[in-house]
Order: C-alpha cells, then structure tokens, then sequence
C-alpha cells in the first residue's frame, strides 16, 4: 500500500530543514559535529521518507544502510554509496554522544559526503 495521506513529504520537508540547518552551521563556522548530525538527521529523513512513499511500515531504525537496503527492495540503489552512509552513521553515534575527547571532524570531510 503506497502513503495515499502524503506522510512522505513530512518526512521530505523535516528532512529539507536538516540539510538547511547544516548548511547554515556551515557557511558560518560553527562546530562541524552538529553538521555532521544534521547531514545524518537529514539522510535519515528523506529516506525514510522515500520508504514511506512506496508502502514501506514505519520502523525505529537510524541505521542509513537498514534503511539504504530497504529502498532496494523499491528501485533505489545506493550501494555505490554504502561507504558513506556508513561514515555518515557513525557521525550519528559520534556527534550526539561525548564520548570522551570532543568529536570534530575536518571541513573538507564533511563536503566531501554533503
């Protein structure tokens, strides 16, 4: 059964404020943790928002590769793009979390997976 309610652009436009909040904390400097969170947030939510589009039942998942896998099964591919998703969910874990010494990472890395 598709989303006939159109939940899936809820999804897409949470998703958009994400992308739009990482790139305002990067056009002015800000901790590139909390990018690295929101680029994640971002990915998580216009994922999710694609399953939900094509039937997918909503699922306590932030895994990008569970949900990268699950779009598989509807005509989205992204195993090109396993290595990144999978650095993108560390972020996730990385930036949300102290885990001990403060979580930065270069400005160069995070444009290379925005």
């Amino acid at each position: 059964m598709r989303d006939s309610g159109g939940i899936h652009c809820e999804w897409f436009e949470k998703g958009l404020h994400d992308i739009e909040v990482a790139q305002f904390l990067h056009d002015h400097d800000h901790h590139t943790d909390a990018i690295a969170l929101h680029l994640h947030q971002a990915l998580e939510k216009y994922l999710k928002g694609f399953l939900l589009k094509n039937g997918w039942a909503l699922q306590k998942t932030d895994d990008l590769i569970t949900l990268a896998s699950r779009a598989e099964d509807f005509g989205l591919d992204l195993r090109d793009r396993e290595d990144a998703l999978d650095r993108i969910n560390e972020y996730y874990v990385e930036s949300r979390y102290p885990l001990g010494a403060p979580t930065e990472y270069s400005r160069q890395e995070i444009a290379s997976i925005s």
